[in-house]
């Protein structure tokens, strides 16, 4: 196959325009419904996502105990791995959330501006750092993974936040953080469904327009 083969396959393959159009086909002129089709897209998503992981996975302790000779590992091995699918989940469920909040909404000159919540919520946990959020640790699902993820992989309670000038005394509940992340997930979750049954409404050329 020639180069431009690739460059068109690549350029359908990541059309937004094109891939809301299988929705609209699938869930409206087959017997597939939004739920299932909800279950069916994350299923094969998340399969490529825990081979990816894994092969990331594999790849760093095998460099790592290559350069210098010390294996890393966690403290709660089965805690670490079951945050990230959950934290996968979340990832999900919020990225699709926005994307077809954008279609449904009709509102193609906000794009931009979706694309960069992610990033602004991520930022926000970054600052988690040298920032105590106190009671606020526990609403921003980013702080929750983030805090999670330290806790199953040094086995020491996460804080709320000002990680490195902490001296430990606003610790962050385990269970509280886990229960936020979950609700978070499963909100995020059902109201892709919703989205999706709101899509019937929305006609093809304007989908393909936005």
């Amino acid at each position: 196959m020639t180069k431009y083969f690739n460059l068109n396959l690549k350029l359908l393959l990541t059309n937004p325009n094109l891939i809301f159009w299988a929705i609209k086909f699938v869930t409206k002129y087959t017997k597939l419904s939004p739920s299932r089709f909800l279950a069916e897209n994350f299923a094969s998503c998340f399969i490529a996502l825990l081979f990816v992981s894994a092969v990331l996975f594999i790849s760093l302790v095998g460099l790592s105990c290559y350069k210098s000779g010390i294996l890393v590992l966690p403290e709660n091995a089965l805690g670490l791995v079951v945050i990230s699918l959950l934290s996968a989940i979340f990832l999900y469920a919020f990225s699709a959330f926005l994307s077809l909040l954008l279609v449904v909404l009709r509102a193609p000159k906000s794009a931009s501006f979706l694309s960069f919540i992610p990033l602004i919520m991520s930022f926000l946990a970054y600052g988690s750092l040298w920032t105590d959020f106190k009671i606020l640790a526990y609403v921003s699902p980013f702080n929750c993974i983030m805090a999670l993820c330290y806790h199953f992989f040094s086995g020491r309670q996460p804080v709320t936040g000002a990680f490195l000038m902490s001296n430990g005394e606003n610790l962050m509940s385990v269970s509280l953080s886990a229960v936020s992340l979950v609700a978070w997930t499963l909100t995020l979750l059902v109201l892709v469904v919703v989205l999706l049954r709101k899509m019937k409404g929305v006609g093809i050329e304007e989908i393909r327009l936005v």
